[in-house]
C-alpha cells in the first residue's frame, strides 16, 4: 500500500537478479470461488431510442450505452465526467444487462467519478479506448484526494475490453515527498477503486501512470482479476499496483504488474486470496503491509500464492 507509514513486511523476497519461481501458502485451505459475471457484447448493435434516452440495443438482448451518446467528446481536453456519469446512471437502471461503452481510438478525460449501484441487472464497461485523469490537480479536494474512479455497491459488475486507464501520474509524481523532500506527505488518487462490490470481474485491461495506487479492492468479495497490465515509470514514487482490504475471495491470475511500490499489498481483513502466474516487479513484490500499527490487531487467513515470478523491469 502507498502511504507514509513505517516499512512493511515483506514476503518473499522477490527482488532477485533471476525469475523467481515461489510456491507459499499462508494459513487456510483453497477452496474456489468464483465471481459470476456476464461477459457482454456490442456487436451486432443498433440505435434506439427508450423512455427518452438514447442507447444502443445489441442484438443479445442488451442494452449498449455509448459515452459518445451521453455528450462525450472523446478528445482528451474537454472534460467527459458528467457523460460517463449518465451513460452509468441510464445503465444501471436497465432491466436488461447493459454494457457502458468507452468507444475505441478515443480519450475521454476524467475527474472525480463515483459509479454507485446498485444495479437492476449486470453492467458490463467494455474500455475501448482510453479513460484519461485531468492533468488539472486542482480538480481533486483535499476529501477526495484519494480517489479517481470509484465503484461502489454493484453486484455483478465487469470491466474489460482492453482499453486503458491513465492515471496522468506525471502531473502528480514532481509535488511527491518522496521527490522532493521538503514538501509535505500527501496522499494521491488511486486509479480504480471498488468498495462494497461483489461478483466483481475485471479483465484484460491496461492500467498505466498512476498518480499513486493503481487498484484497490475493499470491502468486497468473489473478486476476479485477470490479465491486466498494471505499469509506471521508474520516475514515479509510492505507485502500488493493486491493494485489497477487508476482502474474501479474490483471485488474481495472469498479470504483469511493473510499478515503483508493492506489486500486490495484502491489508487488514483479507480472507482466501488467491495469486498465480503473476509478473512483479521491479520494486517490493508481495507484501502483507503496515498490520498492527498502534498496536492494533489485524488479520490475513487463507491465503495462496503460487507461480510468481519477479525480474527486473
Amino acid at each position: 500500500m502507498a502511504s507514509t507509514r513505517k516499512p512493511t513486511t515483506k514476503l518473499a523476497a522477490f527482488m532477485a537478479p533471476l525469475p523467481l519461481l515461489a510456491l507459499l501458502f499462508l494459513s487456510g485451505a483453497l477452496e474456489a470461488v468464483v465471481g459470476a459475471s456476464n461477459d457482454t457484447s456490442a456487436a451486432g448493435a443498433s440505435y434506439t431510442c427508450s423512455s427518452g434516452s438514447m442507447f444502443l440495443a445489441s442484438s443479445a438482448s442488451q442494452s449498449v450505452f455509448s459515452l459518445d451518446r451521453y455528450g462525450a467528446r472523446g478528445d482528451g481536453r474537454h472534460d467527459d465526467t458528467r457523460a460517463l456519469a449518465r451513460a452509468w446512471k441510464a445503465a444501471c437502471a436497465s432491466p436488461r444487462p447493459a454494457v457502458v461503452l468507452v468507444p475505441n481510438g478515443r480519450r475521454y478525460l476524467l475527474k472525480v467519478v463515483t459509479l454507485r449501484g446498485p444495479c437492476k441487472s449486470t453492467v458490463t464497461v467494455t474500455v475501448k479506448g482510453t479513460l484519461v485523469a485531468s492533468p488539472n490537480r486542482a480538480d481533486w479536494s483535499d476529501r477526495d484526494r484519494r480517489l479517481w474512479i470509484v465503484f461502489r455497491s454493484v453486484n455483478k459488475l465487469t470491466l474489460d475490453g482492453g482499453g486503458t486507464i491513465d492515471g496522468n501520474g506525471h502531473k502528480w509524481w514532481p509535488h511527491s515527498c518522496k521527490i522532493n523532500k521538503a514538501l509535505p506527505c500527501k496522499e494521491a488518487p488511486t486509479a480504480l477503486s471498488f468498495h462494497y462490490c461483489t461478483n466483481l470481474k475485471v479483465d484484460n485491461l491496461k492500467i498505466v501512470n498512476n498518480q499513486q495506487i493503481h487498484m484497490s479492492v475493499e470491502d468486497c468479495a468473489n473478486v476476479q482479476l485477470a490479465k491486466l497490465s498494471i505499469t509506471a515509470p521508474g520516475t514515479s514514487p509510492n505507485t502500488d499496483g493493486i491493494h485489497i482490504t477487508r476482502s474474501k475471495d479474490v483471485w488474481v491470475t495472469n498479470c504483469k504488474i511493473k510499478t515503483w511500490d508493492d506489486c500486490i499489498s495484502i491489508e487488514d481483513g483479507t480472507h482466501k486470496l488467491h495469486v498465480s502466474n503473476v509478473i512483479c516487479g521491479p520494486e517490493h513484490g508481495i507484501s502483507i503491509g503496515s498490520l498492527g500499527d498502534d498496536d492494533s490487531r489485524a488479520k490475513v487467513s487463507g491465503s495462496a500464492m503460487y507461480a510468481m515470478q519477479s525480474r527486473p523491469c
